[in-house]
């Protein structure tokens, strides 16, 4: 086994199933070694043979990557108490390591997300998500600081068989650090399915009224479009076009329940490492030129467009105001910068602080979402013109994604420019702040945009209407 001394390994789950006998319940084993293997989505598509519980793809320029596989520790539930019940699992597991014999590599930790809302009834393919789904997986391969680090987790009960466990773990790995992937594909989107026009211009109009009324500042609506291909779409091969044509600054993919959640998405919700905690305001977009005269001049407008701005104004205030609760002092840019993706443009203010103590990284998941730019303002009022006037479950379209380890440092980005694939189907989400001076097509057009990159990730615009 790459980068492991078996005797070494074997020795270690003996003396954790020594001490869940002498504990009386569960422990976690944990180990992470220096790994050799290059292709995180190798890794990943490697999994399939592996685990069919759980898959997922996290893929951050400069910072942690990581694919994982299989689940040593699942919480997944639904209801108002998500936040806390997601803290209560954390730290009862980081009271059960036993071993983590790291080589100066990443100790354990979570990753998954949260539904838009606090209650759901998930249906359909988002049945298997619900409102928080959180694994400790049983296999990860993490690249961070120019090096890569296979970490194995293992749940080891009282009357476990060490050996059995043992042998299993090894020819696991076997198996997933095998470097042909094979996720090559090639699909043909066959379909391309609207929600009807009628009912988003309906729903703009209905909240530019509630505007201008004053019982809204801004609300965020989103739209669906559904791809059909001639073929089961494998989320690896979705990953890996997203990847190359660097299709957002967050990659990533949950498959829970043979149903993969898949996205590229610019925008983090917050990051805490230490003590710092950095949160992004995105909010405004406009279109990338063909040409660089033609970019930066679209660039230079949406710098200075006034409803961009006033959109914008609303994020870095909320995000301004809510970390001010939670940090000693905040970096807050005066005037926004922008954020380039490959297809798009965002106005853009990073807010950085130094957090106090006896704050929680989901303390500040909890106050941040969802911001005004995936919500609304004011947000109660948002929340329930959302719910209103949107035909579709949301279900984790726009909600916090991400890791979080037992020591509290963790990423979360929030989900969106993404698409919910079960089978040969693929429903894509894509939405727009609405404001006083909006116009119902122009935002339909900007939606459009914004689902290109999933619709050439998913095999290209095989199909118009």
């Amino acid at each position: 086994m790459i980068g492991v001394e078996h005797e070494i390994m074997l020795d270690e789950i003996k003396k954790a199933a020594a001490v869940a006998r002498k504990r009386g319940h569960a422990v976690l084993y944990s180990r992470s070694v220096p790994a050799d293997m290059a292709d995180l989505l190798a890794f990943f598509a490697n999994g399939r043979s592996v685990a069919q519980d759980f898959r997922s793809f996290w893929h951050v320029r400069g910072e942690r990557s990581f694919s994982a596989v299989g689940k040593a520790v699942d919480v997944h539930g639904n209801g108002g108490e998500r936040f806390k019940s997601l803290e209560k699992f954390k730290l009862e597991w980081s009271n059960r390591v036993v071993s983590a014999a790291s080589h100066g590599g990443p100790g354990p930790f979570l990753t998954g997300g949260f539904s838009f809302f606090d209650d759901v009834s998930p249906s359909g393919p988002w049945t298997s998500f619900g409102s928080v789904a959180f694994v400790l997986p049983r296999y990860l391969l993490i690249a961070e600081s120019g090096k890569k680090w296979l970490m194995m987790n293992a749940v080891i009960a009282p009357d476990a068989d060490p050996v059995r466990l043992y042998k299993r773990m090894t020819e696991d790995i076997r198996q997933l650090m095998k470097e042909n992937g094979g996720d090559e594909q090639e699909v043909r989107i066959v379909d391309r399915i609207p929600d009807r026009r009628e009912d988003w211009i309906a729903a703009v109009e209905r909240a530019r009224q509630r505007i201008n009324e004053g019982d809204l500042e801004k609300v965020v609506l989103s739209r669906t479009v559904t791809i059909k291909t001639d073929g089961p779409i494998r989320p690896e091969a979705v990953l890996r076009r997203l990847v190359a044509g660097e299709a957002g600054r967050f990659i990533f993919a949950f498959e829970r329940g043979g149903t993969a959640f898949v996205g590229a998405t610019p925008e983090r919700l917050v990051k805490r490492s230490g003590q710092r905690l950095i949160s992004d305001c995105l909010a405004g977009t406009a279109a990338r030129g063909g040409t660089p005269e033609d970019d930066e001049r679209l660039g230079n407008e949406l710098l200075g467009d006034v409803k961009n701005l006033a959109e914008h104004r609303f994020v870095v205030e909320m995000i301004r105001t809510t970390l001010s609760g939670f940090c000693e002092r905040l970096s807050v840019p005066d005037r926004p910068r922008l954020m380039k993706t490959n297809s798009v443009q965002h106005l853009y203010t990073p807010i950085e602080g130094e957090v106090k103590t006896g704050v929680s990284l989901l303390d500040a998941v909890r106050a941040l979402h969802p911001t005004p730019a995936m919500g609304g303002t004011p947000r109660d009022a948002a929340l329930e013109a959302i719910q209103k006037r949107e035909r579709h479950e949301r279900g984790w379209y726009a909600s916090p994604i991400g890791w979080l380890d037992l020591e509290d440092n963790g990423d979360f980005a929030v989900a969106i420019r993404s698409a919910l694939i079960h089978q040969d189907e693929a429903c894509l989400y894509a939405g727009c702040g609405i404001v006083k001076d909006s116009e119902p097509m122009k935002e339909y057009e900007e939606t459009e945009m914004k689902f290109r990159p999933m619709i050439k990730a998913l095999g290209g615009g095989g199909h118009e209407s």
